[in-house]
Formats: structure tokens, sequence, C-alpha cells
């Protein structure tokens, strides 16, 4: 982890460090080019032995114009407390640190292409459709002169590195109902040098720019860290060495609440926890908007549920009156296939609400595996049932 960060000035002194390795993507905007990784195998980020390996952590999100100067250097790849041998506790000398709060929202690093006036307020992608959200609240704001800032700190060639926080942007923890731009980092785009603590606080003030709260500094121990573990309605925190080196640590409360949110993403998953019935064990986690949309989809899956079971029942009742082939000829293709299909496996066996319920709950679980099974095969047999909506999580 203690490495000195590489000296970058052209796109040429980045290229030769992510031939041949697909994860890496460079993506031609027509008037320049962003460099980022969009998956992260085993051997994309080795252990720092050489330039190139250097080079390599520098690739989320780095810029450059089509003369190939760079324009844009957001913060390097760094990694979590214990998550690889060169950050294990007891290879990390945390004297001389400050401790930040690890805000929830996305990166933002501003950026201009040489010859147009415009801030690019760039996500690790660049400008996308959702910088346009920044791009238009920083306009309207009369207190604070964002672009007054970005554009003196492009001018001396660092780059100033944010973290967006929105309600349409929430990925778990709830800032409100405002959307926040605070300022994390400033570096130096060729050094890759950060700037110190007083510095950057120094010149945020000077431009009224909010900044990340300080946590610590100073030396701390393993019992610190241990408790600031166990803090909830806090994503954690980033602990910047005065080298511009750092490390996360992530709450408990967080890792586990952000785990429930991957699960609550897709809705074949939230269907095979309520079938499974451990549902309510997330429940006590999730904040209220989260709650009353889960219990509302769980009320109206559990009646949709009960229509099915009641569904097949009547169905089997309905075909005592054909032989196997005279209801293949004269009724199978009038009724929906999970009805068909049920009478076909129940031909000739005893059944009664129970035994049904638990085929109706097994035959979901199944097809709940894969996404394209749920939606063909699973969502025709819920009907009206509402919609799971993972956007209003966040």
């Amino acid at each position: 982890m203690k490495y000195k960060f590489p000296l970058i000035r052209n796109i040429n002194d980045v290229l030769p460090a992510i031939d041949g390795a697909p994860e890496f993507l460079v993506s031609d905007r027509g008037d320049h080019k962003v460099i980022t990784y969009h998956v992260s195998f085993k051997d994309t980020f080795p252990d720092v032995n050489d330039y190139n390996s250097a080079i390599r952590r520098e690739c989320r999100g780095i810029a450059f114009a089509n003369d190939g100067r760079i324009i844009r250097r957001p913060f390097h790849k760094f990694f979590n407390l214990n998550e690889r041998e060169e950050t294990q506790m007891n290879n990390v000398d945390f004297i001389a640190h400050t401790i930040f709060n690890k805000l929830d929202g996305s990166m933002i690093a501003p950026y201009k292409v040489p010859g147009k006036p415009e801030i690019n307020w760039g996500t690790k992608a660049g400008f996308t459709d959702f910088s346009l959200d920044v791009y238009n609240w920083v306009a309207k704001q009369k207190d604070i002169d964002y672009n007054k800032f970005v554009n003196d700190m492009l001018d001396d060639g660092v780059t100033p590195i944010f973290e967006w926080m929105a309600p349409n942007n929430r990925v778990v923890i709830d800032y409100g109902r405002e959307p926040r731009l605070v300022l994390t980092a400033i570096r130096d785009m060729e050094t890759g040098e950060y700037f110190d603590v007083h510095t950057m606080n120094m010149l945020a003030n000077a431009y009224s720019i909010p900044v990340v709260d300080i946590v610590h500094s100073g030396e701390v121990s393993k019992e610190f860290l241990d408790a600031l573990r166990t803090r909830e309605n806090l994503e954690g925190v980033v602990i910047r060495f005065k080298d511009g080196h750092m490390l996360k640590v992530k709450c408990d409360w967080y890792l586990q609440l952000h785990k429930t949110k991957e699960l609550l993403a897709r809705e074949k998953d939230v269907v095979s926890m309520i079938l499974n019935e451990s549902v309510d064990d997330i429940k006590p986690i999730l904040q209220k908007q989260d709650f009353e949309q889960l219990e509302a989809f769980e009320k109206d899956f559990s009646l949709a549920f009960k229509r099915i079971v009641d569904g097949v029942l009547y169905e089997l009742e309905y075909s005592k009156q054909y032989d196997k082939k005279s209801y293949a000829l004269e009724r199978k293709s009038e009724v929906p296939y999970w009805q068909s299909y049920s009478v076909f496996k129940f031909w000739d066996k005893e059944f009664d609400y129970g035994i049904i319920e638990d085929y109706v709950k097994d035959y979901i679980l199944k097809n709940s595996l894969t996404g394209s099974n749920y939606e063909s095969k699973i969502r025709p047999m819920l009907g009206n049932c509402m919609r799971w909506a993972p956007t209003t999580l966040g």
C-alpha cells in the first residue's frame, strides 16, 4: 500500500499498463477519453511492485484530452481494511492519519475538455445522463459558487473530488430530501498527490464549499476501529494517511443493509424470501419507505398466491368430468399452462389444499432461480399483483 503515486501526464503513460487486460475500458467520448475498469479480477490490481501495477490503480475514471493530455485524476483504487495482505491490520501503521466519514453516494470528479468552457460533472464513467442532475443542481445554487471553485482548481492543474447525495440517487443511507455535493479530496492531476486536510479545508472555506466531516485524527487503536464498526446510520470511514494512501472501514450495520438491498433488487428474489419465510428477518433493518413498500408487495403477492392455489384446486375438481384424452383435446388449451400442468401432475392422485399449496410454492421457487423463467412462467401467474419497484430503494 505504501508506494509513490505514479507521474502521469499523457494517456501513453497509462495504456501500456492495461494492454491485454479486458476488464479495463478506454471510452472514446469524441473530444476526450475516459479509462476505468468495469469488473475486478484477482489479478486486476496486483501488489504494487513496478510502474505499471501502480498505474493500474489510477484507472478508475482518469481522463485525457484527444491530444493525450491528462484532464482529470479522481481517487486511486484503494481497499478495505483486512481485504488484502497489504491492508491487514498488522501491516498498517496507524500512527499518523485522518479519518473521514465515508459518504454513501456517488463520486463526482469534474473536468473540462480543452477549448470548451463547460464543466463536465463526471462520474467514474465520465459525463453521463446522471451527471446532468448535478449540473442542473449546481446551476441553481445561489449561496455556493461551485463552478468558480471548480474552474479555479482545474486551472491550477488539480482535480476536486466530490460526493453527490440525492433522493433519487440513494444507495442505503437516507440523507434527506435535499441534494448535497460535498468535497472529499483535491488531487494533483500529474503527480497524484492529495492536498493535505488543512489546505483542502482552507480552500473550500474560501469558496464556502461543504467538506466531508473528520471523525478522528492521529493515532488509532484496534478497539477504536472495532467500536466504529458497530455504529449505525453510517456507511463507514475512510482512513487517509499523510502520504495520501487510504483504507476503507465499513460498519457492520451498513454491510448487512447493503447485502439486504441487493436481495431486494429483483422481484424474483423478494418472492423467494416471502415463500421461504425469511422476509421478516430483514424488516427490522429497513427504513420506513422500504419497509412500507415491502409490506405492500408481500400483501399483494400473498393474495395472488391464494388465487393461484384456488385456481389450481378449481381446475383439478373441474377436470374430473374428463378422461385424460378428452381433457387434453377439449379443455387443456382453454386454461393457463400452470393449471393444465397441475391437472396432469395430480391425475389419479389424492390432494387437498395443503398439498396444492406446497406444490405451487415449490413450482414458483424452482422457476424463480433465473430472471427469464420468472418473467415467462411466474409473472403471468401473478396477474395484476403489483410489480416490485427496486428504484424506490435507491
